[in-house]
């Protein structure tokens, strides 16, 4: 069962196709063209609380239509975190040589997401806490334009059984272990799903197997060896294995302009009145506007906005029902 995003560059359902047609497996394309507006409270809803990942989206949508033909079903979650395949690893292993090191560098307030203020809000930072930052819905930055009124915030977004291992790789996979892979992968993969009675299953966290990637040596696991692996393990899957990585990314800028376009409108306003003042209404709205105007790399931002909205309305409703 595949997701299809029709008319976008995230379409990867001609090549699960051909795959499945080389291991002689069935394939179904489940196409995300359905009305989101209409279904957006439901799927909020189903979250069971502010939960902004834009791949939630189309897993929540995969899992409705495939219920219909299975009950239970296997995914592939997981296999990033133990073979350290997202971009981010090599990305940010590249300043692994600052460890402790801030610099005395202090954003003002603004919703502002340039990259080099991302560079400087990541530099007042530890190379730790940096990693962190990552993952933070807005930054600190952010969060003081949106927030005013808060005099400081305190930024915790991570927590660790233990302390992280000074080696940069196995630092970030281990913090992925113990908040990423089950507080965002593996929670919307079980929200969803089972929003519609299906269970999901992730073959590649059976932890036999989960052990034995573990003991492989780290100048193996983490480099091309891995994949030439997987090629002898499945061979009929050599050319997609090969192929370069993309993730689960739903068209979210052109949903934004298209379904969820009117839940934009008076936005501010809503959310100054349901937060009982916490947001500030102009800075809110300004982010609407600016992403009307072409700031696209808002958003992700305003996604969460318009989740915490509908999450609040909800409650409201709850409260006074």
């Amino acid at each position: 069962f595949t997701a299809g995003f029709p008319g976008s560059s995230f379409d990867e359902s001609a090549d699960a196709a051909a795959l499945a047609s080389r291991l002689g497996m069935p394939n179904h394309c489940i196409k995300i063209e359905q009305n989101l507006d209409r279904d957006f409270a439901a799927l909020v809803r189903d979250l069971d609380e502010p939960f902004a990942d834009p791949s939630a989206i189309p897993t929540w949508y995969l899992a409705r239509e495939t219920v219909g033909r299975a009950t239970v079903v296997l995914g592939g979650d997981g296999g990033d975190e133990l073979f350290g395949g997202y971009k981010r690893y090599r990305q940010h292993t590249r300043s692994a040589w600052r460890r402790g090191l801030r610099l005395p560098f202090a954003a003002a307030p603004a919703l502002q997401l340039s990259r080099l203020q991302k560079l400087i809000g990541e530099s007042a930072l530890s190379w730790h806490d940096a990693y962190a930052l990552r993952f933070s819905g807005f930054a600190p930055w952010q969060r003081m334009a949106l927030q005013p009124d808060l005099a400081t915030l305190k930024n915790v977004y991570w927590r660790s059984d233990s302390l992280p291992s000074e080696e940069p790789m196995a630092a970030m996979l281990q913090w992925d272990f113990d908040n990423y892979l089950p507080e965002y992968i593996l929670r919307k993969a079980d929200l969803c799903t089972m929003a519609h009675g299906l269970e999901l299953r992730a073959p590649l966290l059976d932890h036999v197997l989960v052990q034995h990637i573990l003991d492989i040596e780290p100048h193996k696991r983490f480099t091309d060896p891995v994949k030439r692996l997987l090629v002898t393990a499945a061979p009929e899957a050599s050319e997609a294995l090969r192929r370069k990585k993309r993730g689960f990314n739903p068209p979210l800028k052109q949903w934004l302009l298209g379904d969820l376009f009117d839940r934009m409108n008076e936005l501010g306003s809503r959310l100054c009145d349901r937060s009982i003042g916490q947001l500030d209404a102009f800075t809110v709205q300004e982010l609407v506007t600016r992403y009307r105007g072409g700031e696209q790399h808002f958003a992700e931002q305003l996604l969460q906005l318009l989740i915490l909205d509908e999450s609040l309305g909800q409650l409201a409703d709850i409260i006074d029902g």
